[in-house]
């Protein structure tokens, strides 16, 4: 493992917890998450803090996700939903921005909508 490789891994607590979670063969959004997930976190380079920043990012959202049966079937639903553009140049940079979007309206909106579980 190159050096570089073990310094994101060391940024990405969840990096395994998400690579090894168990995903049903139905569930195509999430094998591609995955997928987006990894290419994203090698293809970044670290000396620049904004990128650095962007990895622990998607590594809390990711394992969200994975944690977050609402937050789940709201991102699956949202990202069918985008649209990429011809004039993209890194379509992995660029979804994984609209998923850090994703993450932060759901937030917005869960503190907003405080839910009450009906008991019985």
């Amino acid at each position: 493992m190159k050096a570089e490789a073990k310094e994101i891994i060391k940024l990405c607590p969840n990096y395994y917890k998400i690579v090894n979670t168990p995903i049903d063969e139905s569930d195509k959004v999430s094998e591609k998450l995955v997928r987006i997930y990894e290419d994203y976190l090698f293809s970044v380079d670290l000396r620049e803090k904004d990128q650095a920043k962007k990895v622990t990012r998607i590594d809390k959202v990711l394992n969200e996700y994975f944690n977050d049966f609402r937050f789940k079937k709201e991102l699956a639903n949202k990202l069918r939903n985008v649209k990429v553009k011809s004039k993209i140049e890194n379509i992995t940079e660029f979804v994984v921005n609209n998923i850090i979007e994703i993450f932060d309206e759901y937030l917005e909106n869960y503190t907003r909508n405080i839910y009450i579980p009906r008991w019985i």
